[in-house]
């Protein structure tokens, strides 16, 4: 699905469409729940630009949970293009968010800290959930190392234990999550296209082509309007209800709202803005 608007594109991408997830043989059987490892199918789609993540409930249909932003690759090719346009956001960014979003990476991979970890076995204790959530009470804070290169956070490792039933299948069969979890995923994203080099002539001077983008500024001022409703962005507060854990589907901005439509709005104006 895609849409443009002068330098901006929007696409939506399926998560099964660019991932498979597959049982790490070496992962180790405690927790039960931890160890998928991916297999990346879509390595075409370079950058720059913002993304965000949406989770499909079963019950409340499909609503945003995270906002990012992609600068691209690293280094510019021999043809001098530009920087920004390079790399592979699927490897880069958003495989590692469907696996710390449901706890369900190697334990040997996912980074937590000590504090996120106790932090969130106190929440358990304040706010018990109606199922064991393994990685938490079937580990201790040593087991998880905060240096490994995919890191979760309190807020994701949260989000996974309010799902914790969608992301593990009653039987703790590995290989039916692997095949489950990529379908309850999609990314969509706001990516500034080749057009945008059109306002220098060519060919394009060497301190453009290395330049970086920098949508920081992008991405904060739209994580901050919507942070309340997004529940695995860092800048999300946890609702401190009885009743809830982490979030509440219905406060989430749904896929298929007006309120999407002016979210999607904000992020071509803000990033056109930008850039040009």
């Amino acid at each position: 699905m895609r849409r443009c608007m002068s330098y901006i594109e929007y696409e939506k991408h399926i998560v099964e469409d660019l991932l498979n997830f597959t049982v790490d043989s070496k992962a180790p059987t405690n927790p039960n729940s931890m160890g998928l490892k991916q297999k990346i199918i879509r390595d075409d789609i370079p950058g720059f630009g913002i993304y965000a993540l949406s989770f499909h409930h079963p019950e409340f249909g499909e609503k945003l949970i995270y906002v990012g932003k992609y600068q691209g690759g690293d280094t510019i090719n021999k043809n001098n293009e530009y920087a920004g346009l390079s790399g592979n956001i699927v490897e880069q960014r958003w495989y590692k968010h469907i696996l710390t979003c449901t706890m369900k990476g190697s334990i040997n991979t996912i980074g937590l800290t000590k504090g996120v970890f106790q932090n969130l076995s106190q929440r358990l204790k304040t706010h018990p959930l109606e199922y064991d959530v393994d990685f938490l009470t079937k580990t201790s804070d040593s087991d998880f190392k905060s240096d490994r290169g995919i890191k979760s956070s309190y807020n994701r490792a949260a989000f996974a234990c309010q799902m914790y039933p969608l992301f593990n299948h009653e039987s703790g069969d590995l290989y039916i999550d692997a095949k489950v979890i990529p379908s309850l995923f999609s990314f969509h994203y706001w990516r500034v296209t080749p057009g945008f080099l059109s306002q220098w002539e060519a060919p394009l001077p060497t301190c453009i082509a290395r330049s970086k983008p920098n949508l920081s500024e992008v991405e904060d001022n739209v994580i901050q309007k919507y942070k309340r409703q997004l529940p695995i962005n860092k800048e999300y507060v946890p609702l401190d209800f009885p009743e809830v854990f982490h979030f509440n589907p219905k406060d989430l901005i749904d896929c298929s709202s007006s309120e999407f439509d002016d979210f999607s709005k904000e992020i071509f104006n803000t990033t056109l803005n930008a850039i040009t």
